[in-house]
């Protein structure tokens, strides 16, 4: 009989021996076109985002996809803001905010990811013990090992004072574990 990638049938039938042989560590595999993901976000009017924390409407779609993952496995996600590691907000700040010398010409705006376009990915360092920053991402079937994570894009008002204008960029980190 064939059994899915990622699911081990031992016979135990002629098994000798004091202990059981060890199941497989679970693993799983991200997609090569989840590796590095461009996210190119549209001018926006600011008169849109009236107030301090408001999110623009617009949003532009990302997916993290998992590919070949073992039917144990477990696997959850974790995000860092790359330009400004100690951030454990819900806003990804722009590349070398706030940094001495900063040639950022724009100001007043970051980005929000969302899931299901209304819950915020909070950002933090994967080793952060506060769990809340982690997304579960399920566990497979036998039937479907691919899982994605879909998010969305939008930008930010991060300050009540005018927004300056310009272009920035902003990075973000993640990292995918697994027991």
């Amino acid at each position: 009989m064939a059994y899915p990638k990622g699911v081990y049938h031992f016979i135990y039938d002629n098994w000798s021996g004091d202990t059981l042989p060890p199941l497989p560590a679970p693993s799983c595999k991200l997609a090569l076109d989840s590796r590095q993901l461009r996210v190119s976000m549209d001018a926006i009017k600011v008169s849109g985002l009236d107030q301090k924390d408001a999110v623009s409407q617009d949003s532009v779609p990302l997916r993290i996809r998992l590919e070949e993952r073992a039917i144990n496995a477990k696997p959850s996600i974790n995000f860092t803001d790359a330009g400004t590691p100690e951030n454990t907000s819900h806003t990804l700040r722009p590349n070398n905010a706030g940094a001495v010398g900063s040639r950022q010409r724009q100001g007043g705006l970051g980005v929000r990811q969302r899931r299901n376009q209304q819950t915020d990915v909070y950002f933090g360092p994967s080793s952060s013990s506060d769990g809340s920053r982690s997304i579960a991402l399920g566990t497979a079937s036998s039937g479907n090992p691919v899982l994605t994570l879909d998010l969305n894009a939008h930008y930010v008002r991060t300050t009540a004072a005018p927004i300056q204008p310009g272009a920035f960029a902003a990075t973000a980190t993640f990292v995918v574990s697994y027991p």
